[in-house]
């Protein structure tokens, strides 16, 4: 995934030999795969909401290396962490707003926070159908683009430096997702200063 491969490029010059890593929204852990292909030596850890996913991972994954019980079933509110890195991506723009959840990642990471979210010039909110599900199977979601001077202020308050950098599968130019445009682009969020925890 184009995703993964350049969020892995972006976190890469930050990481120091033995850190940890947590991979927020991991789904079945797909993102290990992407720093174990490029060799960053980094302790992978991952939290997903979805207990079914996490079940995937923990089937699979220690086929490649990774020890079951590296994957958790958490949801982020719950996020009580101390890891060196943290990566989000296409989390954030599916929940009813960022502020929450964000700032349980931005508290516990030492170092970087590496973010992959719709992200434009003004905030936009919509809640909607996906209709793209199976018959009879109807689910509201999220769909939201966040202002990019809010976002980067709100992390900037947590201590880091923040850089936008263009997604690379889009370009930039918005890709309609059930029917939603989103702005993808990447947050690349790097400590400045202790966390107050």
């Amino acid at each position: 995934m184009t995703a993964h491969k350049q969020a892995a490029e972006l976190l890469a010059p930050h990481v120091t030999p033995g850190d940890t890593l947590l991979d927020v929204g991991c789904g079945g852990g797909y993102f290990y795969h992407s720093i174990r292909e490029r060799r960053i030596n980094v302790a992978y850890h991952g939290i997903d909401s979805a207990p079914s996913l996490i079940a995937i991972g923990r089937q699979i994954l220690p086929g490649y290396g990774l020890a079951a019980e590296r994957l958790t079933h958490m949801r982020i509110e719950d996020l009580h962490a101390d890891v060196d890195h943290v990566i989000c991506v296409n989390v954030l723009s599916n929940v009813d707003n960022y502020h929450r959840p964000l700032e349980r990642m931005l508290l516990a990471a030492r170092k970087t926070v590496i973010l992959r979210e719709s992200i434009a010039d003004v905030n936009k909110y919509d809640y909607v159908e996906d209709r793209y599900l199976d018959p009879g199977v109807h689910l509201r979601v999220h769909i939201n683009t966040y202002d990019r001077q809010d976002i980067a202020r709100f992390i900037e308050d947590y201590g880091f430096r923040v850089a936008f950098h263009v997604d690379e599968f889009t370009g930039g130019t918005p890709q309609n997702v059930i029917d939603h445009p989103h702005s993808w682009t990447f947050v690349e969020a790097v400590r400045t200063r202790s966390r107050d925890v």
